[in-house]
């Protein structure tokens, strides 16, 4: 599949599902972890741009990657900083590189 599909697709995915965008938070004192779903939306300004609309998260966002570089360097970002929106972004260029390969 063409690397502009499997974003797409991808993005697409990434909207619809509550899985895709959940993340857990670090263990607590007691040992228990948290499941909590960034809620996304595309911005209205420019359609490469997915803005999270979750109370708390005023600000953050996500780009849309539009080439291979763009999307290794957000992948390699992620990867450096995990937890929270940083997980969800890593798993969401992992499924873009997954649909670009399997087809």
């Amino acid at each position: 599949m063409k690397l502009n599909t499997a974003i797409k697709r991808a993005t697409e995915h990434l909207l619809d599902s509550d899985e895709a965008r959940t993340y857990k938070t670090k263990a607590d004192v007691w040992g228990e972890q948290s499941d909590y779903v960034i809620e996304l939306e595309r911005s209205e300004d420019d359609r490469n741009i997915l803005e999270v609309t979750t109370w708390g998260w005023d600000y953050e966002c996500v780009a849309i990657p539009q080439t291979r570089p763009e999307l290794i360097a957000m992948k390699c970002r992620a990867q450096l900083f995990p937890g929270g929106l940083n997980d969800i972004i890593r798993r969401y260029c992992l499924d873009i590189l997954h649909r670009e390969s399997n087809g």
